[in-house]
């Protein structure tokens, strides 16, 4: 009987410490779960952050492209209104000569007029 009573009392024991072994497991895997909670959520933050990132890139990209056409637009038409420039001085230039070469001949052939 004794030895049976001492055998209760070293299961009781065996009890007592696998369930405190137990209860500190499941505080163990709670700190665990929490921590890796954490992780997931700074993960998703940083995941998010980078996704708006790269939308921001995307559309500053998209933005850039299009300032580059129209700066190359208008650097076209600035070369075509030069060059129009260009040509109405040469014309005028030619008109001008024109002019004076009329003139001279105008007063060499009708000197009285003048």
């Amino acid at each position: 009987m004794k030895r049976i009573q001492e055998e209760h009392k070293e299961l009781l024991r065996s009890k007592s410490e696998l369930q405190h072994q137990v209860s500190q497991l499941k505080e163990q895997l709670a700190e665990k779960e929490e921590q890796m909670s954490r992780i997931i959520q700074k993960r998703r933050r940083t995941t998010v952050a980078h996704v708006e990132a790269m939308n921001l890139l995307t559309s500053t990209q998209a933005e850039l492209k299009e300032s580059k056409q129209r700066c190359a637009a208008e650097e076209n038409l600035r070369k075509q209104q030069e060059e129009r420039s260009k040509q109405e001085i040469d014309q005028l230039r030619e008109e001008l000569q024109q002019l004076q070469v009329s003139r001279r001949l105008c007063s060499l052939l009708f000197p009285s007029l003048l």
